[in-house]
């Protein structure tokens, strides 16, 4: 008499139950060293038993047992394929970083506020050497600034009404930190009636 359970067989279920039992025995067994699978190119193909004289693998992946031996384009994973990996990673980080601030800065200079338009305008008749919307990336931090005076190397922000928000200073400070700290660049940050109220004197006076 055959017993079924959810279309299963008993014996089927002992022998699956037998099979994942000696699998979790193998993983248990296997060592922390860490190899490459041949067959689904894994990073999580181990040894059976810590004893590596054996030779006698398996992957935590597939599954497939197979041996040391037998594989000649098994190679071990060392720390140089991790750091090559790594950087791989951060550098398309950086250029989707880039690509963004990239299309963020244009569609901002395309778009001036009143403020913003009426300080270029203040600039370009002093004959002042700038770049409106300028992207600065350190690696770790990036960003837009308004404008830059390259020749003095001066940054100003003109900042609207938003940025009387906690959460807004929060982010000043931090920009100020890294102009300061790792641009070594100075940050100026004006209002909008300052920055539309200036005049040559007070401008002369930022620069010293």
């Amino acid at each position: 008499m055959v017993i079924m359970y959810k279309g299963i067989t008993t014996s089927q279920r002992e022998r699956w139950k037998k099979d994942s039992k000696k699998r979790n025995h193998r993983r248990k067994k296997a060592g922390k060293e860490k190899w490459r699978c041949p067959y689904c190119k894994g990073l999580n193909a181990r040894f059976v038993s810590k004893k590596k004289d054996d030779k006698k693998m398996f992957c935590c992946d597939c599954g497939s047992p197979f041996s040391v031996l037998a594989v000649v384009a098994l190679e071990k994973t060392t720390k140089e394929e991790k750091k090559k990996y790594h950087e791989r990673v951060t550098k398309a980080k950086t250029r989707r970083k880039r690509k963004f601030l990239g299309k963020r800065a244009a569609q901002m200079r395309n778009r001036p506020t009143l403020a913003e338009s009426v300080f270029m305008k203040k600039l370009d008749e002093w004959k002042f050497k700038y770049r409106f919307q300028w992207v600065y990336d350190t690696g770790l931090f990036a960003g837009i600034v308004d404008f830059y005076l390259y020749d003095y190397k001066l940054l100003i922000e003109v900042d609207g009404g938003y940025h009387t928000t906690e959460e807004q200073r929060l982010k000043d400070a931090e920009k100020d930190f890294v102009c300061d700290k790792l641009l070594k660049k100075r940050m100026v940050r004006l209002t909008n009636e300052e920055a539309m109220a200036i005049d040559s004197e007070s401008m002369l006076a930022l620069l010293d």
